[in-house]
């Protein structure tokens, strides 16, 4: 798995530009039921994910996972996420949040977002206040000062999009 997971990071195919960082994020995490250091655990689930993005092949990368884990002579449960979150920079939500923000240009960005569980039903954007470094952490906090920022910005979206 660390020989893919460096392919994922330095093989272009499997990256997407557009965001940032460009790869896909592989992440593994073991989990042996909490089994003492010194007991040889009964069960252990090894689960891995990827970030989905719209050029970055992710179902040919999900496919090497699962070959190179059945290789190895592990038992396999696939399960496939949910499409990528991407809106083009010219939607007209994306252009509302930018008039909102004063700001000249869109992003991408690197984390997943309740977004992609939405995009098939409603125009969908990424925004609001915060940052990724600050959040889903212990203390996880937001400045006043963005929240009352962010109020000003959703009245601004409000009126250009619904009123």
């Amino acid at each position: 798995m660390a020989r893919l997971a460096e392919r994922f990071r330095s093989d272009e195919y499997f990256m997407d530009r557009e965001f940032d960082p460009p790869t896909n994020g592989f992440n593994m995490v073991i989990d042996d039921g909490r089994c003492a250091m010194n007991v040889t655990a009964g069960k252990t689930i090894c689960t891995l994910s990827l970030r989905s993005m719209p050029k970055a092949h992710s179902d040919e990368a999900a496919d090497l996972i699962v070959q190179h884990a059945q290789q190895h002579g592990l038992e396999v449960v696939a399960s496939s996420g949910f499409d990528p979150f991407y809106v083009s920079p010219d939607a007209e939500i994306v252009q509302a949040a930018l008039q909102a923000t004063g700001m000249t240009q869109a992003g991408t960005v690197s984390f997943g977002t309740e977004a992609i569980l939405y995009q098939d039903y409603v125009q969908s954007v990424v925004l609001g206040p915060g940052n990724i470094a600050q959040a889903h952490t212990v203390g996880e906090w937001i400045d006043i000062d963005q929240l009352r920022a962010s109020v000003q910005v959703y009245g601004r979206m409000i009126e250009a999009l619904c009123m």
